[in-house]
């Protein structure tokens, strides 16, 4: 897998260089550690992509055949949404959790500790990806809009409307805000702004997720999921760096 090599490549080349700032930095970066975790990550994110890949479209006539009795009682509101506009925010959200981090190059020491950090980043997304993608390739559970009415039939007609649970929008951005949130508090466990930190790394998940609903692209099982799901690897995963979980 490229991803794999890119992840293996990046601990060589900065394997190197990590111990000079081990007097600044809470992180260790071992071979023994962290090799399974980019394996698991690399290896995690081919399987997805394979399984992805055997992911069949509904057909016109299972579309027709879609009874609402089926969902969930506590999911089942959500069927009567449709808004791509809202669906767009979503994205931009997204997008902008992925950036997120970067916002930690403000910090002296964490810029010395660029390359181990960048390592952890691309761990936490490669593991959280191929658990998101996994998951959703073997549940196929239809996505709400697809009981709409009022959505075009050829909305429907996708492979990825058999992909809602979990919410892969939600727990990317949920991963990327919990581990800047976790990061900034290993390296600033005095901070007077870690109460803001970690609630702006909870609330902008929470925007991203409440938008999947509205825009009738995910259930709220779905976004609740895939939110404990992402914060849990965007906070373990740089705690395993850190020596201690809890």
């Amino acid at each position: 897998m490229n991803i794999q090599r890119f992840l293996l490549l990046i601990l060589i080349c900065f394997g190197i260089n990590f111990n000079a700032y081990s007097q600044l930095s809470p992180y260790s970066l071992e071979l023994k550690k962290d090799l399974p975790l980019a394996g698991v990550g690399g290896l995690g994110l081919g399987l997805a992509f394979l399984l992805q890949d055997k992911v069949e479209p509904l057909t016109e006539a299972q579309v027709a055949q879609l009874n609402i009795d089926n969902v969930l009682k506590f999911d089942r509101w959500s069927t009567r949404n449709w808004n791509p506009s809202i669906a767009k925010a979503s994205d931009i959200g997204f997008y902008a959790s992925a950036a997120i981090p970067l916002l930690l190059m403000a910090d002296k020491d964490m810029r010395n500790d660029a390359g181990k950090l960048g390592v952890i980043y691309l761990e936490v997304f490669s593991i959280n990806a191929a658990l998101t993608t996994i998951t959703k390739a073997l549940v196929k559970r239809t996505r709400p809009y697809a009981f709409n009415p009022n959505v075009p039939l050829a909305e429907k007609l996708h492979a990825d409307t058999r992909m809602s649970f979990y919410s892969g929008h939600t727990s990317v951005s949920a991963s990327f805000c919990f581990m800047t949130a976790q990061m900034f508090s290993d390296y600033n466990p005095n901070s007077k702004y870690k109460p803001l930190i970690w609630a702006g790394s909870a609330a902008v998940p929470a925007f991203v997720g409440l938008c999947r609903i509205l825009s009738g692209k995910h259930y709220p099982s779905d976004v609740i999921i895939g939110y404990l799901t992402g914060a849990l690897v965007g906070v373990l995963v740089p705690r395993l760096h850190r020596g201690q979980l809890f």
